[in-house]
């Protein structure tokens, strides 16, 4: 008799002890899930970090040249030098409307040159052709002159494009970091830019193709290959912070 009570009472102490354990488990749960639900309440970020791409033809590009002159001094060279600045300046200024601050000396070196008695000068130019569609005559003109050596020829936007394709850059990165962050909030959830930070945005040029050197004709003109600018990129990257509310659901 003895034995089945304590029989009984072992069966009582097993099942008290499987409820307090599913009780522990079913709180665990649900602490679990308010957790979660605390993370994406009310009050709640989310920071997105996207770009936007603008395109568009380059309307300009700049001739990068340098220019030789030799002397028996240092003197002389810079006088040959200054014979072939002018030369240029009179060949482009109706490319460059005549407005030489187109016009930028990068570099200028002067040296004896080794095992002689002469001298050597050297300046680097940079010509910038505000008209793209000059740049193919431009160049033909500058292969002409003497001692003129045109080492690249680069396409470039203007202030004016710049301006607009990074509006337009910048609000494809915007709306491309709202539809993110309404997909991570959820369809029904209400969101808020608090934030947005501009991390930088770059121009890529797309390959451009010249005649650095005029081709010669049957007849002895001079025949230029046409210049092309490609199309040019630019891309724009921010970061924002966004707050949302979610619905109710119901």
């Amino acid at each position: 008799m003895a034995k089945g009570n304590n029989d009984r009472g072992f069966i009582y102490v097993a099942a008290l002890a499987i409820i307090v354990l599913g009780i522990v488990a079913f709180s665990a749960r649900e602490a679990s899930i308010s957790g979660i639900n605390a993370s994406l309440g009310k009050g709640s970020v989310i920071t997105v970090g996207a770009s936007g791409i603008s395109y568009d033809l380059p309307s300009q590009a700049t001739i990068y040249l340098v220019l030789n002159g030799t002397g028996n001094s240092t003197a002389a060279a810079t006088a040959n030098v200054t014979n072939t600045l002018n030369a240029i300046n009179s060949s482009i200024g109706g490319y460059i409307n005549w407005n030489q601050t187109y016009v930028t000396t990068t570099g200028y070196s002067s040296y004896k040159v080794y095992n002689s008695s002469a001298y050597a000068v050297f300046e680097n130019l940079a010509i910038v052709i505000p008209n793209i569609a000059n740049v193919s005559s431009a160049i033909s003109a500058v292969s002409q002159i003497p001692n003129a050596y045109i080492n690249s020829v680069q396409p470039m936007l203007s202030d004016q494009q710049l301006t607009t394709m990074r509006s337009v850059a910048l609000w494809r990165a915007l709306n491309n970091a709202t539809g993110q962050a309404q997909l991570l909030a959820g369809p029904s959830a209400s969101i808020r830019q608090t934030n947005i930070t501009v991390n930088t945005y770059s121009v890529v040029p797309y390959p451009a193709y010249a005649s650095f050197i005029a081709s010669a004709t049957s007849s002895g003109g001079l025949q230029t290959t046409p210049y092309y600018g490609g199309r040019s990129k630019l891309v724009e990257s921010v970061s924002v912070v966004f707050t949302f509310q979610k619905g109710c659901g119901c």
